[in-house]
């Protein structure tokens, strides 16, 4: 018999930084893992193995079971439904332990029929404290339907202690062949539960003006907790920081005395880096480079200009001033640059300006006055021509978009205006006399000037005719807009409202009044909404009689005729007058008098 404590050197291979030595682990050996001394049988185990559920077979040859055998003479075949669970288990000789990591290697097939149709097979192995305890599944194939033999390796952690192991034909899915459901052949276990355990190393550079190195080992599988020492530094923990670059070695002891050494290497970063000013030949392009290079380290590289941050190793159109450049690696070994940003002197200008006359003169004038740059200089305003004169004459009464460009090509750009003379301009007073009502043109417009100008002025409203006489008459309401200009043909205009204290041109005669002196329709009278003339009205009684005869409206008859008060009755009126449009109109009713 083996020993049970014996140290087997198993080789993990990491694709990671470090060199992979042996570990010594602790492993658990199978007792009979090929299933052999015991010949083919139904309801019958393996030597070593006990039956904990249901009816196993040794094979080959039951129910028609023909396969091969992967190792020896004979294999375990199960079959298992929801109503019915086949199993066998082995007690270790020495417990799986919790926490370690551990392997299993085996052959699977599936067959079709095992005394029922099949669907799958489908293999769980279970850790547990007596033959017949699932306290945990450690394991399961998962369901599969291949039927030539395949081999799989159960990878497991527990998380208890267990001193037995037992395998299970493990009915997950649903089959509408049979009650059953898995049938399921095993052989050619390892012959040994194999310990095992990944370790992982890392390290990262050192930057070349401080010790910024780190290493690091991470074991999984094994039983914590690990005592690590580092050598050089005699360091404690798993990780350490702050490394020159050279190799250092590591060695971890678990728990249960396996033992791990690495050796991990910090490389020196390497990082370099340089930065390059390229100015523009404009100052106000803004088109001025910084071209950074930077190599070794860890890529990739970060990029901060004054704080704003980039990844790639170039900014462009850049502006003039001052800046600080820090070139940095993932591992934060970094340079910093200050950088002065200057491309040759901005060119600005002072525009003279002398105003035109009027508004419609083109007597006005620009003249732009540069500094910076490099002359000589041309100029031109708007998209006109360039010219090499700097004087812009003629120019009427507007802004204007100038620009300079320099002997280099740079170029100043702004906005000039020409404005009028305002001492010069007519200052307008506008009369407005307003329409008798909306329907009415007897509205007028008399537009004064007050001061300014060259006399004889002309006027003119909505774009008509100029006329000399300033009176605008016969207009409806509405708006108008006037000009006004002088012997020198400077204008100046306008918008003028002309209204109306009227929306319709008519007049209302009551159909009663009361005249008791309570001073609300005490008066008979018409409600004038026109600018009439020539008002008369006669009022009759019943009998033919005339009791009012007047000729203003404001007045009104007040019920009475000569001194004495008239009876409550209906009265006959006759109105005439001439409307705002020289109309006569002519007006017949009655009223009534209420006492």
């Amino acid at each position: 018999m083996k020993d049970r404590n014996r140290c087997t050197i198993t080789l993990l291979f990491l694709l990671l930084i470090g060199i992979t030595l042996p570990l010594c682990a602790q492993n658990i050996s199978l007792q009979n893992p090929s299933f052999e001394g015991t010949p083919s049988g139904k309801d019958v185990v393996p030597h070593s193995w006990y039956k904990i559920s249901g009816t196993p077979d040794v094979q080959p040859g039951m129910f028609s079971v023909t396969q091969a055998p992967v190792d020896g003479q004979h294999f375990v075949g199960m079959h298992s439904g929801p109503g019915k669970v086949e199993g066998i288990a082995q007690v270790l000789k020495s417990p799986l332990k919790a926490g370690l990591r551990y392997t299993l290697s085996l052959n699977l097939a599936f067959v079709t029929v095992y005394s029922f149709y099949t669907c799958y097979g489908n293999l769980a192995i279970f850790g547990g404290s007596s033959p017949k305890d699932t306290a945990e599944m450690l394991w399961s194939s998962g369901p599969f339907t291949h039927q030539n033999w395949k081999a799989y390796t159960a990878v497991f952690t527990p998380h208890k202690d267990y001193k037995y192991i037992s395998l299970w034909a493990y009915p997950t899915l649903p089959c509408n062949k049979s009650k059953v459901g898995v049938g399921l052949l095993i052989d050619g276990l390892s012959k040994e539960i194999l310990q095992t355990v990944i370790t992982e190393t890392r390290s990262t550079p050192s930057c070349n003006n401080s010790n910024t190195g780190t290493a690091s080992i991470k074991i999984s599988g094994g039983q914590a907790p690990y005592d690590y020492t580092w050598s050089p530094g005699n360091y404690k923990t798993a990780a350490v920081s702050n490394l020159a670059p050279g190799a250092y070695q590591v060695t971890a002891k678990a728990a249960n005395g396996l033992v791990v050494q690495k050796q991990v290497t910090v490389p020196g970063s390497g990082f370099t880096a340089d930065a390059k000013v390229v100015a523009s030949a404009c100052y106000s392009d803004n088109q001025s480079q910084i071209n950074i290079t930077a190599a070794g380290g860890v890529p990739p590289y970060v990029y901060y200009l004054n704080g704003d941050s980039s990844h790639t190793p170039a900014f462009r159109q850049v502006a003039p001033g001052p800046y600080q450049l820090v070139v940095q690696d993932q591992q934060q070994c970094a340079d910093t640059f200050a950088l002065n940003v200057q491309p040759p002197p901005p060119i600005s200008a002072q525009v003279a300006v002398t105003p035109a006359i009027c508004k419609n003169d083109s007597s006005g004038q620009l003249v732009p006055h540069v500094q910076g740059g490099m002359p000589p200089f041309t100029y031109r305003l708007g998209n006109g021509s360039w010219q090499a004169d700097s004087v812009f004459s003629n120019l009427a009464a507007n802004t204007y978009h100038y620009e300079v460009m320099d002997n280099n090509q740079c170029s100043f750009s702004g906005t000039a205006a020409v404005p009028v003379d305002a001492e010069r301009l007519p200052v307008v007073n506008m009369t407005m006399v307003p329409a008798s009502c909306s329907g009415a043109n007897n509205g007028q417009l008399i537009p004064r000037v007050q001061q300014g100008g060259i006399p004889p002025f002309s006027y003119r409203l909505n774009g008509g005719p100029w006329q000399t006489d300033s009176v605008f008459a016969n207009l409806p309401p509405g708006n108008y807009e006037y000009e006004v200009k002088d012997q020198s043909v400077c204008t100046v205009s306008g918008m003028v409202a002309v209204t109306s204290p009227y929306n319709n041109c008519t007049l209302i005669m009551p159909s009663a009044f009361s005249p008791n002196g309570d001073g609300s329709n005490d008066v008979f009278r018409p409600k004038v909404y026109d600018n009439i003339s020539q008002y008369h009205i006669r009022i009759f009684n019943r009998w033919g009689m005339v009791i009012y005869d007047g000729n203003n409206w404001q007045t009104g008859w007040d019920g009475t005729y000569k001194g004495a008060a008239q009876d409550q009755q209906t009265y006959i009126y006759i109105c005439t007058y001439t409307d705002g449009r020289n109309t006569p109109q002519e007006l017949k009713g009655t009223v009534t008098l209420i006492r």
